[in-house]
């Protein structure tokens, strides 16, 4: 319910961040066998990317896309409009990603290429592994 809410507190906020097995836990809802249990799980995910594309990103690594693939060849009419108002969002989110990409980008502190001796990957922001 919280996740509705036009501004949600900082408190709550830091709350969601804190919170490791929410996409963990809303991916197995994914393959629930009631269909109610399955869109809701794309609703909160869609909520929780509303927030912060973070939360998208974390589901996209625990295959989040190939699982509404799967989903959207069910019948049931609530979970099919749960997928639509997520494709929706997405088309929302994709210049939200594509300005933070570009800020990110054009930060003066932002590396162009690895330093030696340090790992590619042991830096906190995934656009900086990129050279």
């Amino acid at each position: 319910m919280a996740l509705t809410l036009p501004e949600l507190s900082t408190r709550a906020k830091s709350a969601l961040a804190e919170e490791r097995g929410l996409v963990p836990s809303l991916m197995q809802l994914l393959d629930h066998s009631v269909p109610l249990l399955r869109s809701k799980s794309i609703v909160t995910l869609l909520l929780l990317s509303r927030l912060s594309t973070r939360w998208l990103l974390e589901a996209c690594k625990a295959k989040f896309i190939p699982a509404v693939e799967r989903l959207q060849r069910e019948k049931d009419e609530y979970l099919q409009q749960a997928i639509t108002a997520l494709r929706e969002e997405m088309g929302r989110l994709v210049p939200v990603i594509c300005s933070q990409v570009t800020e990110e980008l054009g930060k003066p502190g932002t590396r162009k290429a690895a330093s030696p001796g340090r790992a590619v990957g042991s830096n906190k922001n995934p656009l900086q592994q990129f050279q």
